[in-house]
């Protein structure tokens, strides 16, 4: 027999044996018992002869995978993953996989052949339709369409009612291919399906005509496959880039010098519209043509559609893209895609970073400071830093790439960890955009004169404008008239906001939402009053002050969908739109040639949050979105507003002074002891019953003082002190030694049973990127 590791997706520590009777290689899914259960597992290792045992070693059942879908380099970097962040094993393995690859497999009913036939005589009620197609049993019970489990267990024996086990979702879903198997191709049709080798049919009849490819086939040219269905990428028009200017070749240079000898990180600070698009394709060439594969990871799912039009405009068919606002079953056909090496260039937003690519050279963290890196919820792992880990295990080439990088990378440069390139210039003699300061005077101002008669120049000039606010809705707060009330959330510590459109009061961080405007809950009153200003307001405004322009917002709320997000990109390069209004969706590496006025409305927005990277986080946006002016042909001018001109975020902001920054913050960081002068860890208690979430944050915040190994902070109520109807404390570690916090956190996970009472949740944190 053959023994080894299985991960499961349980909560479980460690991997769990299992025999074997032949021989399987790690990086497999295969189905496996546990007590009545039948669960797809990942084989970690084998275990070596002579290894002691548990006395019961229960056997695989079944083998999923001819092939390996995870290389051992995944494997070990998965490993290194669930070991730092101190999380199962399962937990970690499942954002490698696609939903519904590492799961339960769990028993569903259906109706039998017998029980359709009874179905359509009319002996089983018309209801029962629903049970033509597997359901789970205990949804059939709590929706009422089968009274009992004893009444399933009757019809089953009956033979009405038949017991199968959910494998959807396990395979990705095929359609067919066309392969030319022709000696000469005798069309032009024939002779690009050789070039390509093998294309879907779907994809060629839309091409050539459902005619012509039919008679491909019946002169036995052409050869059909059933292969995984091929996502159609998105064309957002002329994608050519120019030849790269002296300062992009040399940086060119210096990276293609360092591929191939192993791990090593560059740091590629480039102003906006500098090129670095440019300089990740040319190097991504290099290494497709050394035989590696490229990975680049995006911050936000709204940049994908960008970044992949020009690497598919390269690359074609060997790109694929990986993230979660693709539907299940297309996710899963690019991640088989990528798995059996087809795709050998993956563009995704964090997720990506456990794409099973075979042999990774090159992986790129474009707008590498941005903290949508950092997964906010569940498994809060950080994909910058875990593509430096994933990179130092296959020993790839790293980019990380930003206008504004984060104060840590860029610490890490000067000390030398990392190599440091700039790209001073933008190409083509374009220059920077002209940055104007106005500061707002009065309370509810957001339109100034000034930034009207811009944006009136602007547009008679044929161009177009973007304007910038960070926050969606239509108004943040909404006051009862009567008793001076503002409407908060029944689950958080926060005020509802108000979106017009939909009609709704709408908590952003639970997704508690009710009509508007509902009865006072203090006073029973009816008048309100809506305070604030978000994009769907500011959008609204701006309609009613120029009429019969094109405009369109951009934020989570009005771009719901991949389609409309590519639909929105392309009519603003076609001229379809002249105003677009967007929060930081917008501020995120899109090359929008046409805008030449960027107009700030608030600039300060984020730096009143409780946290200690808000001054940088606002200073990157601002310069972000400043950025976004003068791509094009016509030179940029920004309208940055704000109340508080001479902070230092802000003021750095309007001369793009990222240096001055950066001695600022960092002299600041010093003198407050936080990164990257130290390491943190941050652990969040969350309970219903909120004196029983306090004891158990004291308690344990006492425990790990006893340790004397790393600082503690705390305990105390979070700056958001309620979420989704649970009260939140915090403790927060410190230390100048990773190694130390490690220690420490693993001292208490090995006591929390004893110190966290049940119903209280314990949250941990390692690296947060924010406080709250």
């Amino acid at each position: 027999m053959f023994f080894y590791r299985v991960i499961l997706p349980l909560p479980l520590r460690e991997p769990l044996i299992y025999a074997s009777s032949r021989p399987l290689s790690p990086g497999s899914r295969v189905v496996v018992p546990l007590k009545r259960r039948r669960l797809v597992g990942v084989i970690l290792e084998s275990i070596p002869p002579g290894t002691e045992l548990p006395e019961e070693v229960r056997e695989i059942q079944d083998l999923l995978d001819p092939e390996p879908l995870l290389s051992t380099e995944l494997l070990h970097f998965l490993r290194w993953c669930w070991e730092y962040y101190l999380c199962p094993p399962g937990e970690m393995v499942r954002q490698a996989f696609p939903p519904g690859f590492f799961r339960e497999l769990k028993r569903r009913i259906r109706l039998s052949a017998a029980g359709r036939r009874a179905l359509r005589e009319g002996r089983l009620p018309q209801e029962w339709s629903v049970l033509t197609r597997p359901r789970l049993i205990r949804r059939v019970l709590a929706e009422g369409i089968i009274p009992s489990a004893g009444e399933i267990e009757r019809l089953v024996r009956e033979g009405l009612l038949e017991e199968v086990e959910d494998q959807r979702g396990l395979h990705p879903p095929v359609e067919e291919w066309l392969e030319f198997v022709g000696e000469e191709p005798l069309s032009e049709g024939e002779e690009i399906l050789r070039r390509r080798k093998r294309w879907p049919r779907r994809l060629l009849e839309e091409e050539f005509g459902r005619e012509e490819v039919r008679g491909w086939i019946s002169s036995g040219r052409v050869r059909r496959l059933r292969l995984p269905r091929l996502r159609k990428g998105p064309v957002l028009g002329d994608l050519s880039l120019p030849e790269p200017d002296p300062e992009q070749k040399r940086v060119i240079q210096e990276i293609r010098q360092a591929l191939g000898q192993g791990f090593r990180t560059f740091l590629l600070h480039g102003i906006t519209g500098s090129g670095k698009t440019l300089v990740y394709l040319k190097v991504a060439e290099e290494v497709l043509a050394q035989g590696k594969d490229v990975l680049v990871l995006v911050p936000e799912i709204a940049l994908t559609p960008y970044v992949e039009a020009h690497l598919v405009a390269r690359f074609g068919s060997q790109v694929a893209v990986l993230h979660s606002a693709l539907s299940a079953g297309w996710r899963a056909a690019e991640w088989f895609r990528i798995a059996r090496g087809e795709a050998r260039v993956v563009v995704g937003a964090r997720s990506a970073v456990f794409a099973p690519l075979r042999h990774p050279g090159l992986i790129v963290v474009d707008e590498e400071h941005e903290g949508t890196y950092k997964q906010s919820e569940g498994l809060r792992y950080q994909a910058r830093d875990l593509a430096l880990m994933r990179a130092k295990f296959c020993g790839a080439t790293v980019i990380l790439g930003s206008a504004t990088p984060s104060v840590k990378s860029y610490f890490l440069a000067r000390k030398g960890r990392y190599t440091l390139l700039r790209l001073h210039r933008r190409p083509a003699g374009r220059r920077p955009p002209e940055i104007q300061l106005v500061v707002l005077q009065r309370p509810g101002e957001y339109l100034t004169p000034e930034l009207i008669a811009a944006m009136e120049e602007t547009l008679n000039r044929g161009e177009q404008v973007l304007l910038f606010l960070n926050r969606r809705g239509y108004a943040p707060v909404v006051f009862c008239r009567e008793c001076g009330e503002a409407l908060e959330c029944p689950n958080c510590s926060l005020t509802l906001t108000y979106h017009r459109r939909s009609g709704i009061l709408l908590c952003h961080h639970c997704g508690f939402s009710q009509p508007a405007f509902p009865v006072c809950p203090r006073c029973e009153g009816t008048r309100f009053r809506t305070v604030g200003i978000g994009t769907e307001r500011l959008e609204e405004e701006i309609r009613q002050r120029f009429p019969g322009v094109g405009v369109a917002r951009l934020d989570r709320d009005s771009v719901t969908s991949e389609k409309r997000l590519y639909d929105l990109l392309l009519r603003l390069r076609r001229g379809e739109i002249q105003i677009v209004v967007g929060t930081q969706m917008v501020a995120q590496g899109h090359d929008l040639p046409g805008v030449s006025l960027v107009g700030v409305i608030w600039a300060e927005g984020g730096l009143h949050l409780p946290d200690f990277r808000a001054a940088e986080r606002t200073f990157q946006l601002l310069v972000q979105v400043a950025g976004r002016a003068g791509r094009g042909t016509s030179p940029g001018r920004v309208i940055l507003q704000t109340r508080l001109p001479h902070h230092y975020a802000v003021a750095c902001a309007l001369k793009e002074d990222y240096e001055g920054f950066y001695r600022e913050e960092l002299e600041r960081r010093k003198q407050l002891g936080f990164p990257p002068f130290s390491r943190l860890a941050l652990l969040i208690f969350s309970g219903i019953r909120p004196e029983k979430t306090e004891e158990a944050a004291r308690r344990s915040a006492s425990f790990l003082a006893s340790l004397g190994r790393v600082e503690v902070l705390g305990p105390a109520p979070a700056p958001l002190p309620r979420l989704a109807g649970r009260y939140r404390w915090q403790v927060l570690l410190r230390s100048p030694r990773s190694s130390a916090l490690d220690q420490t956190l693993r001292a208490f996970l090995r006591e929390k049973s004893r110190l966290v009472p049940s119903g209280i949740s314990v949250t941990l944190d390692r690296d947060p990127e924010e406080l709250l």
